[in-house]
Parts: C-alpha cells; sequence; structure tokens
C-alpha cells in the first residue's frame, strides 16, 4: 500500500495491477493525480478493461517488454499516448534481468521469479490463455540461475516464488531448468 511519502518523488507513477487490486488501484490512481502526477497502468487489470483503471493518463495493455521503450522515449518528449497494446507476445529469452538494486528487500516476505508465460489448459475460471497465450514460453535455465544470483548478491535469504501461470506447461524446458536449478541450490 503506497504512502503520501512514496509519492512524493514520482514524475510518473506505474502501477502493475492484478484484477484483485482494482478498487485500491482506483484511489491510488486519484491520489497521485491530485499531485499533479501522470499516472501509467499496466498488468492483468487492462487486459481485462477493468473500470478502476479508467481514471490512468496511460495504459499498458498486455507484455510490457516491447512497449516501455517506446512509452518511455513518447513520455521524454511529451507525446505520449493514451493507450499502448502488445502487438506480439515478447520472447522471455530476450528479457533483461530486473534491476533490484533500489528495491528495498526488507518490505517484501518473498522475491519473485517468472520462469514462464502462458497455459496450454483453456480452464472456463482462467483468463491466463486470453492475455499469454496457449503456448507456454520460457527463460532460459541461465537466465533464471542469474535472476536467483542477483536476489542472494542484494542480500536476500528468504523464500524465492516461482510466480508462473503452469510452471509446467513446457515439460522439456521445465526438465532442463530443475538440475541447474538443484545444482544452485
Amino acid at each position: 500500500r503506497l504512502k503520501d511519502s512514496d509519492l512524493d518523488w514520482a514524475v510518473v507513477v506505474v502501477f502493475s495491477g492484478m484484477m484483485v487490486q482494482g478498487p485500491s488501484m482506483k484511489e491510488h490512481i486519484a491520489r497521485a493525480q491530485q499531485r499533479g502526477l501522470r499516472v501509467v497502468v499496466g498488468g492483468p487489470i487492462t487486459s481485462a478493461k477493468d473500470p478502476a483503471i479508467a481514471g490512468a493518463d496511460h495504459v499498458v495493455e498486455g507484455e510490457a517488454e516491447e512497449i516501455i521503450p517506446e512509452l518511455a522515449a513518447d513520455l521524454e518528449r511529451g507525446e505520449a499516448k493514451p493507450h499502448y497494446k502488445a502487438k506480439l507476445l515478447p520472447d522471455l529469452t530476450n528479457v533483461p534481468l530486473p534491476d533490484l538494486h533500489l528495491s528495498n528487500l526488507r518490505r517484501y516476505s518473498s522475491m519473485a521469479v517468472q520462469f514462464s508465460r502462458g497455459c496450454t489448459f483453456t480452464c472456463e475460471f482462467c483468463d491466463i490463455i486470453e492475455i499469454y497465450g496457449r503456448r507456454p514460453r520460457t527463460k532460459k535455465p541461465e537466465q533464471i540461475l542469474a535472476e536467483f544470483d542477483r536476489i542472494y548478491g542484494l542480500g536476500w535469504r528468504g523464500p524465492v516464488f516461482l510466480v508462473d501461470d503452469n510452471f509446467i506447461g513446457n515439460k522439456k524446458c521445465v526438465k532442463e531448468l530443475m538440475p541447474r536449478l538443484v545444482e544452485w541450490m
């Protein structure tokens, strides 16, 4: 939950929201805009067209890896569009390592690492295939181990949560990762 002091430094506030965060997101959007800040919203909540994001200045729909450079350039030029939508699902083998050096790790109960996105199943209660596709895409084992190294190097010694849509969606890739993960441990 954001405090007023968290908003003091921001020029653009970026939220990455899931559906359950809709009500609080609406509140945070309003608070940021009361301070004269522009708000960029992304995450699954944007693909669902949730009304909670209606007040955002800029909406990023879909996976943002390939959209962020364009959005940042448009913001720097003062020409940001109200809506950005990913044309393709990004290749996860090209996703850069997260830069966590500004994170206060003491505020977290666990760290999150994502190995794959997408799912082959068509469960009626789930929107994963609508947002992330039916073909599971994975990172390389080297990428995952580099993320673990980075988290560990920052002093993290707590739990690490794999936040996949369907971890075993691509069994061949999981079979490549698991022995490497055991070795890393």
